[in-house]
């Protein structure tokens, strides 16, 4: 039987036009999620992830990291337009430009926080709970990651890059897992390869 996860949304980080994720009852779960925002090319998967924790949990970690300047913060507009403008780099660099970075955000906080709150709410946020085997919940994590990143065009270039998956291993055979959406995302069917 090929493995199902069914994503509820979309939700938001802090509520007003879509409801918070964090009051969601799937946000007690744990699964794989999907953060999309809405173009004029349909609705784009940016960053695809999984948690063994709850989603409450693990989203908590995700804007912690925001707001501490570890992740990157593209412009907002640009972002809704399905473009990716760079504002922050986040702290994924060389160790040895990590320090100064962490300098850098902080003195340059009360620049980045609007921006960076303007881009959180471009996000549309998706909850998949799925409460089976973890290392089939990576899989179907990095099948779909890998999926989006294999196309052409604006669907794959929109991946967040330098995520760490654990993709398939040469010793696994290769399996579908079935998806669902509450609406079309861009690039993802009803089935995929993992």
């Amino acid at each position: 039987m090929e493995p199902r996860i069914d994503f509820q949304g979309p939700f938001s980080w802090f509520g007003g036009d879509l409801p918070c994720a964090f009051q969601a009852e799937a946000a007690q779960h744990k699964g794989v999620y999907v953060w999309t925002a809405n173009t004029p090319h349909g609705e784009l998967a940016y960053y695809i992830g999984d948690t063994d924790r709850s989603f409450a949990k693990r989203f908590l970690e995700h804007l912690k990291e925001y707001a501490s300047g570890g992740y990157r913060i593209h412009e907002a507009e640009a972002f809704k337009r399905g473009e990716k403008k760079l504002l922050w780099l986040g702290f994924n660099r060389p160790v040895e430009e990590r320090r100064a970075a962490f300098f850098e955000y902080f003195e340059r906080m009360e620049e980045f926080i609007p921006q960076l709150r303007a881009f959180l709410h471009t996000h549309r946020l998706y909850l998949g709970p799925f409460d089976g085997d973890q290392r089939l919940r990576r899989r179907i994590e990095a099948g779909l990651a890998r999926h989006l990143y294999d196309q052409p065009g604006i669907i794959g270039e929109f991946q967040e890059p330098g995520v760490w998956y654990q993709w398939k291993k040469d010793d696994e055979p290769p399996i579908s897992a079935v998806v669902s959406f509450p609406c079309a995302i861009q690039g993802i069917g009803s089935s995929i390869l993992i």
